[in-house]
């Protein structure tokens, strides 16, 4: 019988690994759906999906990833994946996927663009999860969440306005970062490992559906 576990590792304190196994299929989907659900109750902001060991997958798998993805974008968390196997890549490519949950070649690299614990420091409170005073009550460009740094300007300003006024709100915290997604995401959507303006985003008929 197939092995269903999926080892989990704990980076620092907003970033947890699963790593997957080597075929994902309608076999051990179903497990790692629950997985997946079991990890995003702990609090971890992001979540890396390690495919290193994973060398075939199916729709089932893309099924999968795709609705952990979405539930993680609703919560104000992200989810990323490691996929070095281009025969892999390729399913994720042919069916559009690649454009939608942002993947790296390597652990080290995704780990790279994640708020994970730097020198026994969280960066989680240099990355703008609690905005800071200003002049003009903006968070400064160089404490956005990685996807909006690196995002146009308008995007930048359009979260930092967002997460302003979520504080005046909610105070300081993650109930504060989960409402100005929430604004956020009324007018930008991402596409990989940024956000575009909706208006600009590719319109739905036109996208790759997942087979």
């Amino acid at each position: 019988m197939r092995d269903v576990s999926f080892p989990v590792e704990i980076v620092g304190d907003v970033l947890l690994v699963v790593a997957a196994p080597e075929e994902i299929d309608i076999t051990n989907a179903e497990a790692l759906r629950s997985a997946l659900l079991t990890v995003a109750t702990n609090g971890h902001r992001t979540l890396v999906v390690d495919m290193t060991q994973t060398k075939f997958c199916d729709s089932s798998a893309l099924h999968t990833l795709l609705a952990a993805h979405k539930r993680a974008e609703a919560e104000g968390r992200e989810v990323l994946l490691v996929i070095p196997s281009t025969a892999v890549l390729r399913v994720f490519a042919i069916t559009g996927v690649d454009h939608m949950i942002p993947n790296f070649t390597s652990l080290t690299e995704a780990l790279a663009q994640t708020p994970a614990t730097a020198n026994g420091r969280s960066r989680q409170r240099d990355e703008g999860y609690a905005a800071p005073e200003t002049s003009r009550g903006l968070a400064p460009a160089g404490e956005l969440p990685g996807t909006v740094k690196r995002s146009s300007k308008e995007a930048q300003q359009t979260f930092a306005q967002a997460l302003t006024s979520a504080v005046q709100v909610h105070g300081e915290g993650d109930q504060a970062f989960r409402a100005a997604y929430v604004e956020f995401k009324q007018t930008f959507e991402k596409r990989g490992d940024r956000w575009i303006p909706k208006q600009a985003a590719t319109p739905a008929g036109l996208r790759p559906a997942v087979s």
